[in-house]
């Protein structure tokens, strides 16, 4: 950051867009009439100590109309002769800066960036060429003035009976300075160029099922906002129809948390607000009384300062309406704020177009529930299992909207704790798995298995009529490669079964990770039991077959020493 950042004064009149409108009797000083046509800048909210300093640069001369001083007749800038060296050395549209015209010309083109550097060279220019000076408060007769705010802590430094032109201002090492031109009559309307805001916003986890919490930080900064009476800061989020949100928000500038009354929360879901998928949720978050808010950045009480972060803090719930794969389920940040320094007179704002993004990756989970041997077989056609049903869980115990644990109903399998997150999923006639959740009335709904990155085990709780339910849980572990917004890659791995059950990703769409697979096989009790499957009934009848056995050898022992002894 440059030492000295500078922002434009303009005065007096409008000239395509170089400086606003004021009002004609400013240009009248009363008594002053040694200063007729002159003015006052008034540089606010400096902080004790601060070096202020101005440069004229432009010279402007006007003329009022006779009958009404209000209504300017003619107006026109003329390069400072202190500055014509400096202007010349510029090259704009191919030519050197010889006339006010094109010095207004080339001021207008610059960015707020190429402003400041501008501003900048013009102060080493002052310096390295021995420009005369003033004091604050003497009467100008040069081109460049400087002073110091006066106790307790911040307050204003005033220049006064200033000729009418074009100023450059600084002040210390603070971002911006407005600067106000005033005349005993009428408060002149200067507009300077505004500080661009910029707003960044970050999912903690960017994968999620259906019910998971996540949460986001959207982070700026405060910016000054010196010279504003008023001030408009308003973030705007839009989140995609897969996002519920949780109305949480909390507030933290330099990681001290703010009251909840210092903010407004507005939301609404619009059905209009995405032509592809509707329902999309509009927020509103406001800073009230963002003027006085950012001007403690100011003061002494040394609780934040500008360019502190700002980082708001809210959360979102996954829904059914979730869209898996690729796509993602993005919602959008952008910040309206005050944007140009105006006083008396209308507020503009700005908002910004690009934003910020962030996504939440989902996952859809389909199982199908198979009889084992017309699912091997070549010739007999699939049967498909009605009525299995499945407690899903997971390794990773939930979390609310401020990192809190939430209690589910957990059990533990190998000394691993696993953390409930569905006892509910059931095949369908046609044996696809389903979440069967409750609606607005509290009936069942079959809803797709959405799921996040994690590990996860899958138990059989019950069998359809006439199998053998599976003991042992399926065990796979769903990984994604997220880049920013963009999910570069995802993976699952099962863990090895007897029943050689495999988990894989298809493509939905024009998604290549959007689908997790696995066909999931029963034994009939007409067929017998199993000889895989964990322990399954193998042990059992392999030890009931030796106790047998064991009987009918000691029995015909027994019976071949009664024969001896009735021998």
């Amino acid at each position: 950051m440059k030492r000295f950042i500078a922002m434009a004064v303009a005065a007096v009149v409008m000239a395509s867009g170089f400086v606003v409108p004021v009002m004609g009797s400013g240009l009248q000083t009363g008594a002053h009439a040694a200063y007729q046509n002159s003015g006052r800048i008034q540089v606010d909210f400096v902080e004790y100590g601060t070096r202020v300093e101005i440069v004229r640069l432009l010279d402007l001369t006007a003329r009022v109309n006779p009958s009404n001083p209000t209504q300017l007749i003619r107006f026109a800038y003329t390069i400072n002769e202190d500055f014509v060296d400096f202007f010349e050395d510029i090259t704009f549209n191919g030519s050197p800066i010889t006339t006010g015209r094109l010095a207004v010309e080339y001021i207008n083109s610059l960015t707020a960036a190429e402003y400041a550097d501008f501003a900048t060279a013009v102060r080493e220019y002052v310096l390295s060429t021995g420009i005369g000076w003033y004091r604050e408060g003497v009467s100008p007769t040069v081109s460049y003035g400087y002073g110091v705010v006066r106790p307790p802590n911040t307050g204003p430094v005033i220049f006064s009976y200033l000729p009418l032109g074009h100023y450059v201002v600084f002040a210390g090492t603070q971002t911006s300075v407005h600067a106000n031109l005033h005349s005993s009559h009428q408060t002149f309307c200067i507009q300077l160029k505004g500080e661009t805001i910029e707003v960044e916003k970050e999912v903690r986890i960017p994968t999620a099922g259906v019910d998971n919490i996540r949460i986001y930080d959207v982070i700026s900064a405060v910016p000054d906002v010196t010279g504003f009476d008023s001030f408009i800061w308003v973030l705007h989020d839009q989140m995609s129809p897969g996002l519920t949100f949780n109305d949480d928000v909390r507030l933290f500038i330099n990681n001290i948390a703010m009251p909840d009354a210092m903010f407004t929360v507005n939301f609404d879901r619009n059905p209009s607000a995405h032509a592809t998928h509707p329902n999309w949720t509009n927020i509103e978050i406001t800073l009230v009384g963002a003027r006085n808010v950012f001007a403690e950045a100011l003061d002494a009480s040394g609780r934040f300062g500008i360019g502190d972060e700002i980082r708001l803090e809210y959360s979102a719930t996954i829904n059914d309406d979730a869209i898996v794969g690729s796509e993602g389920n993005p919602n959008v940040v952008r910040i309206q704020y005050s944007n140009d320094r105006f006083i008396n007179t209308s507020y503009s704002y700005t908002v910004i177009d690009d934003g910020s993004k962030a996504t939440i990756f989902t996952f859809d989970l389909e199982l199908l529930k198979v009889d084992y041997y017309t699912h091997r077989s070549n010739t007999a056609a699939t049967i498909l299992l009605e009525d299995a049903i499945f407690s899903l869980y997971s390794t990773t115990q939930p979390i609310d909207g401020n990192e809190n644990p939430i209690t589910v109903d957990t059990r533990n399998h190998e000394g691993t704790t696993l953390y409930l997150i569905s006892d509910t999923l059931r095949s369908n006639a046609d044996g696809i798995v389903r979440w069967m959740r409750p609606d607005a009335s509290g009936n069942l709904q079959e809803h797709p298995i959405t799921i996040g990155a994690g590990t996860y085990y899958l138990f059989e709780t019950a069998a359809p009529d006439g199998f053998y339910r599976i003991y042992d849980p399926f065990i796979f572990t769903v990984t994604a490669d997220v880049n920013g917004n963009v999910l570069q890659n995802a993976t699952v791995v099962g863990s090895a079964t007897d029943f050689n059950t495999e988990f894989t990703f298809h493509a939905n769409g024009t998604s290549n990770f959007g689908i997790i697979r696995a066909t999931i096989i029963n034994y009939g009790s007409e067929h017998g039991l199993p000889s895989t499957g964990g322990i399954g009934t193998t042990i059992f009848m392999t030890v009931g077959g030796v106790v047998i056995l064991g009987s009918l050898a000691g029995m015909l022992v027994s019976n071949k020493k009664k024969v001896k002894e009735n021998q």
